[in-house]
């Protein structure tokens, strides 16, 4: 008999869940996130897993439910603080669920970035370093923090915001949080976005400008990237100005905590070695440590949430 778990993850637009036996993914489902409805969630949570658990054999049975959720949890991972844009506010998610299914299910909480670095941990690029993180760069920085083979979520449980290590006060651009020169301010893909936007405004000649036909609306991370890779003047400047603000990031947690691997996942990782390259030959300058971290590319990309949220019974002391 399997030790079947159920994995959500809960974004923007949809509720995702998958069965695992173990970290073997066996069936999927995907439901509408009822925006502005959060109250609605534990209830279509709990038929999603109804849903899943029909597809096993007779006799058999889910034994835990993980939630990857982006936002921020109390200490004992049993309530949401905060998810505004999910519409979550000082909500005991996991308790919810577990009433609507009679009490027969243990649920299980975390924040979709500590999920997602367990997941890397378990079965995807961290798999073997017992001391390491996941960093993630998207419309945000974020990540996760693993020690000694455990999800660490701050000494006070407050959780691990890396994207809001403080890299560039004097200079940097003002941060979503409110504060100047954060690493996600520098290091996102709104980053890229951002100083692309301000470029074309300057220099109609570029290949940035010619690939969005003037329409800063039409600009991603990846279109400057690549015309970076086409050699663009311009694309250059902005990717080389974020590889050194990410290699000053990575470089200070390597600092810090002498992490034995570091794996770089979201949209801006889809640049590869292009992006890891120069990254690794940046953080070599500025690294306390001749030996240091290897730093590599996270395996499990948009899975990584959902594998992370059906493997947190694993997590449990």
């Amino acid at each position: 008999m399997g030790a079947y778990s159920i994995g959500f993850d809960i974004g923007g637009s949809h509720i995702a869940g998958a069965l695992f036996d173990g970290a073997d993914e066996l069936a999927r489902l995907e439901r509408p996130y009822p925006k502005g409805e959060p109250e609605k969630a534990p209830a279509l949570i709990a038929g999603m897993t109804k849903a899943l658990e029909a597809s096993l054999g007779a006799g058999q049975s889910i034994s835990y439910i993980g939630i990857a959720v982006p936002g921020s949890l109390s200490r004992d991972k049993r309530r949401i603080l905060n998810a505004y844009n999910l519409g979550f506010e000082d909500t005991p998610l996991p308790e919810l669920i577990e009433n609507e299914l009679g009490g027969r299910i243990n649920v299980l909480m975390a924040n979709d970035a500590d999920a997602a670095a367990w997941a890397e941990y378990c079965c995807g690029a961290l798999r073997g370093y017992e001391n390491c993180l996941l960093i993630t760069l998207g419309t945000g920085v974020g990540g996760g923090v693993i020690l000694n083979g455990a999800l660490f979520t701050g000494g006070m449980g407050n959780g691990v915001e890396l994207g809001h290590m403080i890299i560039d006060r004097l200079a940097g651009p003002v941060c979503s949080c409110g504060v100047s020169g954060c690493f996600e301010a520098r290091c996102s893909a709104t980053a890229i976005i951002r100083r692309a936007r301000e470029s074309i405004a300057k220099n109609e000649h570029s290949l940035i400008y010619g690939a969005c036909g003037g329409d800063a609306q039409r600009i991603d991370a990846k279109l400057v990237i690549d015309a970076a890779k086409r050699g663009d003047g311009e694309a250059m400047a902005i990717f080389n100005d974020y590889v050194d603000a990410l290699g000053s990031g990575i470089a200070s947690i390597i600092n810090t905590l002498d992490p034995m691997a570091i794996a770089i996942g979201g949209g801006v990782s889809g640049a590869g070695e292009f992006l890891l390259e120069p990254v690794r030959k940046n953080v070599e300058k500025k690294s306390f440590y001749k030996e240091h971290a290897a730093i590599v590319k996270a395996k499990l990309g948009n899975d990584a949430g959902i594998v992370g949220a059906a493997l947190l019974h694993r997590t449990a002391k």
